[in-house]
């Protein structure tokens, strides 16, 4: 019975996508498709669409409101503000902070999913043809190098792209500048490979210490007992700590220019005058972000089946890197106000930049 329910329920699921991507196709066919603004430059300069000759530089055209209304008040923030203001930043510049993020989650899903479909289908062709064990193991290996390999290799450089493009995105509507999608993604292109190394460098600590520390565990188990495993919880604690307390350091790199380590620096001093409203957002978040994830996830798994939930996924984790980087930046710029009022620079540029008294 169970089984039978759970058939008709993926079948429908499936019905239900095929019908609304049948529905798009047909809007597509039958009236012209007006892009984004931004999105039309780009497709334009790459021959991909014909211009429109809609004017681009007008008020309300990316996302700027006619009355200029500034995304936070220059002074101190409280934890709403910072949060409110993520959202509307997002959400008026959702062409580049989640258009962007959406196409590259998008085409790595597609790729890595043909990329393995391959060497499944090479693994079962191997099986089924009685081949040596040596050849099984050997494409094997070729399966678990590809999936657990593959996506470190895309993610450096990808999540070093969205770093600089929500930072530099960010930056640019808190001063009151024009959130323009071929001039961000060139400028974070510009600091990608600067804040790969800084990456690399945050997440290689991570894992050097994991190893002494788990060996360390590992040494102290074995005379001391299960009596250790109360030394990992302290130990945890302490790395994640850490772990927050180096998290602005991305941020600094971006919009200040520095190197690696004067970015950890820099990172380090801006936070620990105000680590409690560090940690303080960054348990929020967690705590928002898990039944934002679990929720929607089991009820779309139930309506639409497995394709569903990768769907529903790759959306929302667009959405949500876009917003936690902005929310991030917005941590990083109510620091700089608190300690080097920073809220006077900012006012000044709003000001010149959108002609407010």
């Amino acid at each position: 019975m169970f089984s039978a329910l759970a058939s008709l329920v993926s079948g429908f699921g499936w019905i239900l996508i095929v019908g609304v991507c049948a529905y798009f196709a047909w809007l597509a066919r039958t009236r012209p498709i007006l892009w984004p603004p931004d999105i039309e430059e780009l497709l334009v300069r790459y021959r991909l669409a014909q211009p429109t000759g809609r004017p681009i530089d007008v008020p309300g055209a990316t996302g700027m409101p006619a009355q200029p209304m500034s995304y936070i008040p220059f002074r101190p923030l409280t934890f709403g503000e910072m949060f409110g203001a993520a959202a509307k930043i997002v959400t008026r510049n959702a062409t580049t902070l989640v258009g962007i993020p959406l196409f590259l989650l998008g085409a790595f899903m597609i790729a890595f999913s043909v990329v393995v479909m391959i060497v499944m289908g090479f693994m079962m062709s191997s099986l089924l043809s009685m081949a040596s064990l040596g050849s099984l193991e050997s494409w094997l290996m070729v399966f678990v190098v590809v999936f657990w390999l593959l996506p470190f290799v895309v993610a450096f450089p990808a999540d070093a792209l969205l770093i600089g493009l929500s930072v530099i995105a960010t930056d640019k509507a808190v001063r009151g500048e024009r959130v323009h999608l071929t001039e961000v993604l060139t400028a974070a292109r510009s600091r990608m490979f600067a804040v790969c190394r800084l990456t690399a460098a945050y997440y290689g600590w991570f894992i050097i210490t994991d190893i002494i520390v788990y060996a360390v565990f590992f040494a102290a188990f074995t005379t001391a007992g299960t009596a250790a495993l109360l030394l990992l919880i302290p130990i945890n604690l302490g790395i994640i700590g850490l772990g927050i307390m180096f998290s602005l350091s991305p941020i600094v790199l971006v919009v200040e220019g520095r190197g690696v380590m004067e970015s950890f620096r820099r990172a380090w001093d801006l936070a620990k005058a105000s680590w409690q409203r560090l940690v303080g957002i960054q348990l929020l978040w967690m705590v928002c972000v898990i039944p934002i994830l679990l929720i929607p996830g089991v009820l779309v798994g139930l309506a639409l089946g497995v394709l569903g939930v990768l769907i529903l996924y790759t959306v929302a984790f667009a959405v949500l890197i876009a917003y936690f980087r902005t929310l991030l930046m917005l941590t990083y710029t109510d620091l700089r106000i608190r300690q080097e009022r920073y809220d006077v620079e900012l006012s000044a540029a709003w000001a010149r930049n959108t002609g407010a008294a």
